[in-house]
C-alpha cells in the first residue's frame, strides 16, 4: 500500500514539475518565419511547375485559390471569390471577388490577375497537377 501512495505522489509531482516548466511557454515571433520540411527538395516555389504533392504542404499556406474548403460546412466555400453563380446558358460560371483583396506588394488584386493566373496553369506548359482537368474544362476565360 505505501509503495502505491509513493507511485501516486510521485505522479502528482512530475505533473506539477512539467506545468511549470519554460518550454512550455512560447515567445512572441516576430521577422522570417522559416519551414522545414523534409520532403520538400524543390526548386522551385512555383506551384505550375511543381507536381510533386509533399509541395502542398508550403502552397496550401502560400497560394490563395478560387474557391476554398469550407471547414465549418463542409464542402466548397469562399477563397478568393466571395460567391459564384452559374450563367443563364447553363455552361459558364461568374465568380465574384472579395474586395480588398491585396498582392504582398500592396497592389489590389483584379480579375485581370486571376484569369492570368488561370491561363497560365492551362498553359502546355504547366505540370500543375490541375492543369489537365482545366485544359478539358475550361473553353475561355473572360
Amino acid at each position: 500500500m505505501p509503495k502505491r501512495f509513493f507511485c501516486i505522489g510521485c505522479s502528482l509531482i512530475l505533473i506539477l514539475f512539467l506545468a511549470w516548466t519554460p518550454g512550455a511557454l512560447a515567445k512572441e515571433q516576430k521577422g522570417t518565419l522559416v519551414v522545414a520540411l523534409d520532403t520538400l527538395g524543390a526548386q522551385t516555389m512555383d506551384p505550375i511547375l511543381e507536381t510533386r504533392a509533399p509541395h502542398a504542404h508550403y502552397q496550401a499556406p502560400i497560394f490563395d485559390a478560387l474557391v476554398g474548403f469550407n471547414y465549418e460546412k463542409g464542402g466548397i466555400g469562399p477563397g478568393v471569390a466571395e460567391s459564384w453563380e452559374l450563367g443563364e446558358d447553363g455552361a459558364s460560371w461568374i465568380f465574384h471577388l472579395r474586395k480588398g483583396l491585396r498582392w504582398h506588394n500592396g497592389d489590389p488584386l483584379t480579375a485581370h490577375d486571376v484569369k492570368f493566373s488561370l491561363e497560365r496553369t492551362m498553359s502546355p506548359e504547366s505540370v500543375a497537377s490541375r492543369a489537365s482537368a482545366l485544359r478539358r474544362n475550361v473553353k475561355r476565360i473572360e
